[in-house]
């Protein structure tokens, strides 16, 4: 199967104004929007409905062809359990994952730590799709990343994640670094501070120190950055939902709120709870 690679995203442009996107200048994020279910008087023109990427046209056109993550179906094992009980792990390829790994359902998130719309998911829509969707074992939810090279500390934060992570703690790391956003980022000492996330986490201070210093998890963010750009993520957060027997994913951008994610769901799982 080939296709256009910016057609899975086509619908997501749309949505640039509530996501990060490459900027050719340095500045402050524009403020966010606000975020919640459209009314005729605050919203006139609400987001469109989560619907089908639109046929390619006919014609000669260049194609790609689809990586395997888009064609097979990811090999998740799980490796231990978050203090809430849910699974975690690693994909085949290295991305870390939470949820049921034989789930009928994932999430890809294309994502970067310095992205304040991003942060705003995690706060906002990140919680309840766990609630609803990860924890009733319908779907796993796997990171991606994408850091943005107008974000100064976006890289090295994706490191300090991934190191976590050789220490089997991805997933409080990356709460941390979202929660924490403020804290850190524009911060010229940021490293210092994700040394001291490290220590509360109880991590091996050594180690993680070691591993930031060699940039030993560079290359798989780089990977994860050229696979979205394959596939045309036009920003930051970018999703893909996907459902076993489905060929065609489902794209979402942008800091959209918790409906978007249950009606995507829904329609690739053909209205399965």
């Amino acid at each position: 199967m080939k296709v256009k690679p910016v057609v899975l995203f086509l619908l997501g442009i749309l949505l640039l104004t509530s996501a990060c996107a490459t900027r050719t200048t340095q500045g402050p994020e524009t403020p966010l929007p606000p975020i919640g279910p459209p009314t005729a008087v605050s919203q006139p023109t609400p987001p469109p409905q989560v619907t089908a990427p639109p046929p390619m046209t006919a014609g000669p056109q260049p194609t790609v062809a689809l990586p395997d993550e888009l064609t097979e179906w990811p090999v998740m094992t799980a490796i231990g359990t978050l203090e809430d009980g849910t699974p975690f792990g690693t994909t085949g390829r290295g991305n870390y994952f939470k949820g049921n790994p034989d789930a009928e359902v994932v999430i890809l998130e294309f994502s970067e730590f310095q992205c304040p719309y991003c942060a705003q998911h995690v706060r906002e829509t990140l919680p309840q799709i766990a609630e609803n969707h990860i924890a009733t074992g319908q779907v796993a939810y796997i990171y991606y990343n994408f850091p943005l090279p107008n974000h100064s500390e976006a890289m090295i934060a994706a490191e300090a994640a991934a190191c976590a992570g050789l220490q089997d703690k991805f997933w409080e790391m990356h709460d941390m670094l979202f929660i924490n956003q403020s804290e850190w980022s524009g911060n010229p000492q940021a490293l210092e501070v994700f040394i001291g996330y490290a220590e509360k986490l109880a991590l091996d201070g050594a180690a993680f120190q070691a591993c930031m210093a060699e940039h030993q998890t560079q290359q798989g963010i780089e990977e994860d950055r050229s696979f979205g750009q394959l596939i045309g993520v036009p920003a930051t957060p970018a999703f893909l939902v996907r459902a076993k027997g489905n060929e065609q994913p489902f794209p979402i951008v942008g800091a959209y709120p918790y409906e978007q994610f249950r009606q995507a769901i829904e329609a690739v799982s053909g209205g399965a709870p």
